[in-house]
């Protein structure tokens, strides 16, 4: 099971979604170090609101990412533990992971028809992946 070319194109669709939040706030960091006073560490939420749009935008893609994150990880493993489909699930995670990269563009940069479009995109793929195993029959 281990070792199989499939779980580690997941797990590598996986990884790059996590740099993809991580990524996400070097922007919020930069623009809280600019901002005056710099960065507020006893109460750095309260300073989000008075960043520019992009930093704003910027960390809503962060959290929107993380809440993501953890569902196509659950859905990553209820397909793998239910004996789904290797190769849709393969499809499904290159879809999200592209989604997210997409997605965390379009936030930052002010597109909101495109970003939920692609957000769509990325919840189905998630929600295919939680329900392949129900359609996949081991004998």
């Amino acid at each position: 099971m281990y070792g199989n070319g499939h779980y580690n194109l997941q797990f590598a669709c996986m990884f790059i979604v996590y740099l993809v939040w991580f990524g996400l706030l070097i922007p919020v960091r930069r623009a809280q170090a600019k901002a005056e006073g710099g960065i507020d560490n006893s109460n750095p939420r309260a300073q989000y609101n008075n960043l520019p749009g992009y930093a704003i935008r910027s960390m809503a893609a962060h959290n929107n990412t993380m809440e993501s994150f953890m569902f196509f990880g659950f859905a990553l493993l209820a397909n793998t533990v239910g004996g789904g489909s290797l190769v849709a699930a393969d499809v499904l995670c290159v879809i999200f992971m592209v989604c997210r990269i997409a997605y965390a563009v379009a936030y930052v940069m002010d597109y909101p028809s495109i970003r939920s479009s692609i957000w769509f995109i990325s919840f189905l793929s998630t929600f295919i992946l939680f329900i392949i195993p129900f359609g996949t029959y081991q004998y």
